[in-house]
C-alpha cells in the first residue's frame, strides 16, 4: 500500500493529490489524501482504505476526517458511486420479507 498525504492549504490540493496518486500509475493499491478542511474532498475521492472518524467520538482522529457516512452521502450527491442492479428469485415474490 502507499500513501500520498499532504496539507491542503487549497481546496484544489484534494484534486492534485488524487491526481498525483493516479499519475503514478501504481501497481499496488494506494491512498491519496489531503489533511485538514479543505483537503476533505480528498478523502471522498480516495477509493480504498480511507481512514474516516465516527460521529460518536469526540474529535477526529486527524484535521479533515469525515465520517463514513458523511464520505458515502458527498459521493452519491456527486454521482461517484456505481449503479447497482439487485435481482430478487422466487415465487410468490410478493411474500419475500426482503
Amino acid at each position: 500500500l502507499a500513501k500520498f498525504v499532504g496539507v491542503a492549504s487549497d481546496p484544489l490540493h484534494a484534486l492534485r493529490v488524487n491526481t498525483a496518486a493516479s499519475a503514478a500509475k501504481l501497481a499496488i493499491p494506494h491512498v491519496a489524501l489531503a489533511m485538514g478542511n479543505l483537503g476533505r474532498m480528498s478523502r471522498v475521492l480516495n477509493l480504498i482504505m480511507t481512514p474516516v472518524t465516527h460521529p460518536k467520538l469526540p474529535v477526529a482522529a486527524a484535521p479533515g476526517q469525515l465520517s463514513a457516512q458523511e464520505i458515502m452521502t458527498a459521493r452519491k450527491a456527486f454521482g461517484y458511486l456505481p449503479s447497482r442492479q439487485f435481482y430478487l428469485f422466487g415465487t410468490p415474490i410478493e411474500q419475500s420479507p426482503s
